[in-house]
């Protein structure tokens, strides 16, 4: 809002939205929750993306919902991001509230942590509450907490940037408040422009997990998702795997898009759309991966080799355990047929060969089958492709990274 960058038509849809719903003023959450399911609940659903430029960047914003009935949809917008914003409310009692058990605030650090991200900008907004207006002994009650659980999980701690803001009245966005003297560092546009850019995977080979494929006119499919590794670029032939489908698994690209301009290439860490022919639809998983036809295109794995940490099991896990894997765009149960070794934490060092059973605090090498059909990467070659959460009970359990693979004949 205040870079300019939300048009009088959005402003205009907006009000009238909220009009037509009896609130009063304006409610700016509806700039980003479109769809009327999120602003009746008054809760982001799904993910939502935003483009602004600053004077460093063009920047895109993935906005993700914050309740844990989406977690999926959160992890998605993680795995589309290279840096991350926390918002954590300091109003009364809701910090406690988002920070405690059944909150969603430690989550989203591990997941942050564990799909990769290695920055953030954590916002510590509302602090125009009524009760602790501005108050400095408050920021630095939920910063410490806050920090300590980054230290817990190892996160560099010269990555993260703490900044007290009120989203509603612009506290600390553009400019320093007046309204808290006490803090002298960044305004969260700074913070933006101090990020740091991620270095990108350019020259590997092309893969882009997808995250939405949807049919435009009666012919042609457009394909959505963000650039790992490589590069993509028009006329080129793909394939995607998993494919389910008996026609050949090879299809052209017509035209790439970036923010609604087209292009003729798009390079590692941009969130692209572009469109084929010729698809079923149907012939897609969630998390299937798109890259170029040939030697070294994607394939479906039959087995894969994972390094884990385990952090919270209320008892021992063995052989036929079968958790929910989270890797890139994909959440497929699959099943542990081999504990491999123990390792230490740190060093991977190996402890044990083939234990029984491993617990919380341990670290393991597990041999693992995916249930359905899963695309994977190592994580020496592939990085956003290589890394896993590992989640049951609607619980983080572990997390880790892909050692080996076996591919499927």
């Amino acid at each position: 809002m205040q870079l300019g960058q939300v048009n009088d038509q959005k402003l205009k849809e907006v009000k009238q939205a909220c009009e037509e719903e009896g609130q009063d003023g304006i409610n700016y959450s509806y700039i980003m929750d479109t769809k009327k399911v999120e602003r009746q609940r008054k809760q982001s659903i799904d993910t939502s993306i935003f483009h602004f430029e600053t004077d460093k960047f063009q920047i895109t914003i993935i906005d993700t919902p914050g309740d844990t009935q989406y977690t999926k949809n959160m992890m998605t917008g993680i795995c589309l991001a290279d840096a991350a914003i926390l918002m954590i409310s300091s109003a009364a009692d809701e910090f406690e509230k988002g920070f405690g058990k059944d909150g969603q605030t430690k989550d989203f650090i591990l997941h942050s942590y564990a799909l990769g991200i290695k920055q953030m900008v954590v916002c510590i907004n509302k602090m125009d509450d009524s009760k602790y207006s501005f108050c400095q002994k408050r920021f630095n009650e939920i910063k410490k907490e806050v920090k300590q659980q980054f230290e817990k999980i190892n996160f560099n701690l010269q990555n993260i940037k703490f900044i007290p803001i009120s989203a509603f009245l612009g506290d600390n966005l553009l400019e320093k408040s007046p309204n808290m003297p006490w803090y002298n560092s960044f305004t969260f546009l700074q913070a933006l422009d101090n990020l740091i850019p991620v270095i990108r995977q350019n020259e590997g080979d092309f893969r882009l997990p997808v995250s939405y494929a949807f049919l435009v006119g009666e012919d042609t499919q457009v394909i959505t998702g963000k650039v790992e590794q490589g590069i993509l670029k028009a006329n080129r032939a793909i394939c995607f795997a998993p494919f389910l489908g008996k026609s050949e698994n090879k299809f052209d690209i017509i035209q790439i898009e970036i923010q609604n301009k087209q292009v003729d290439e798009a390079v590692c860490g941009e969130n692209v759309g572009f469109s084929i022919k010729n698809l079923n639809l149907n012939d897609l998983t969630k998390g299937s991966i798109c890259g170029y036809t040939g030697e070294n295109q994607p394939r479906e794995c039959e087995t894969f080799d994972a390094e884990m940490v385990i952090i919270n099991h209320p008892g021992s896990i063995k052989r036929g355990y079968r958790p929910m894997f989270c890797i890139h765009q994909a959440f497929v149960a699959c099943e542990f047929i081999d504990i491999l070794s123990k390792v230490e934490r740190k060093t991977a060092q190996q402890i044990s060969n083939k234990p029984e059973y491993i617990k919380n605090g341990e670290a393991a090498v597990v041999r693992v089958r995916p249930t359905k059909p899963l695309c994977v990467e190592k994580f020496s070659q592939c990085p956003p492709l290589g890394r896993f959460i590992v989640r049951d009970m609607n619980t983080i359990v572990a997390i880790g990274i892909i050692k080996d693979l076996v591919y499927k004949q």
